[in-house]
């Protein structure tokens, strides 16, 4: 009878060792962006042997802007001057002009698109590792760190420090006071600019009071009056 039951709970220990690798593969994946956790209201999921994650929670982590065309099913994704399109059920991904072939086509799931994690890392120049242990993916993108700027709408942007200049060209501040200082030319014009835009007018020739200004305008007259060409000089006869 001991033999018997001894038998009974081998082979049900044999079983239960059986079943543990495939609960394991089937636990929560983890994604991290540069040692990172990101959080999901969708868990990513493995379909077809690849690891799906839906893209706006990793795109936003990443600092870009994520908008959906409903009518075609396509995230339209932004991150400096690069535009990324995903459309739904379509193995095409569009990056500025360039067309790349994924090999999964994104999906819906829970109302949220989820897409193969090596080229939505990829999509704007990260990299991707995947540890199978423990169903990890990591996400390392670059060196170039992200800087948080503001519309004067009240919006926020996270983009790379490099491009920073072109979106302070388009009328985007690196911070979030909009109020305006009046700055002096020598020639009595003035200028009202952004707060972080002062330095940059400094430097070419524009002064933060009419006093200054004046000074200026006065020490040049006076060097154009000293330096001009004497008539009565003997070399002029």
């Amino acid at each position: 009878m001991k033999r018997f039951f001894s038998s009974i709970f081998i082979a049900l220990f044999c079983f239960g060792l059986l079943f543990c690798p495939a609960y394991g593969a089937n636990g929560e994946i983890s994604v991290y962006l540069n040692g990172g956790k990101i959080t999901f209201d969708v868990l990513p999921q493995m379909i077809n042997g690849r690891t799906m994650v839906p893209i706006r929670a990793i795109f936003e982590a990443m600092g870009a802007t994520v908008e959906w065309d409903g009518n075609t099913r396509t995230a339209i994704c932004q991150r400096g001057n690069t535009k990324v399109l995903m459309k739904v059920d379509s193995m095409e991904l569009q990056i500025n002009d360039q067309v790349v072939l994924m090999d999964i086509a994104p999906t819906i799931i829970n109302n949220r698109t989820l897409a193969p994690a090596r080229f939505v890392a990829e999509a704007f120049g990260g990299t991707v590792t995947w540890d199978g242990d423990t169903r990890t993916v990591g996400i390392t993108l670059g060196n170039d760190p992200l800087v948080t700027i503001y519309s004067l709408e009240g919006q926020t942007l996270s983009v790379p420090q490099s491009e920073v200049a072109s979106y302070l060209n388009k009328g985007w501040s690196t911070t979030a006071d909009f109020s305006l200082q009046t700055l002096y030319a020598p020639d009595g014009k003035t200028i009202d600019v952004y707060r972080d835009e002062v330095a940059l007018y400094l430097n070419i020739g524009w002064y933060l009071t009419p006093e200054d200004a004046a000074w200026v305008y006065q020490n040049t007259t006076n060097q154009n009056t000293s330096t001009a060409p004497d008539t009565n000089q003997s070399e002029y006869y």
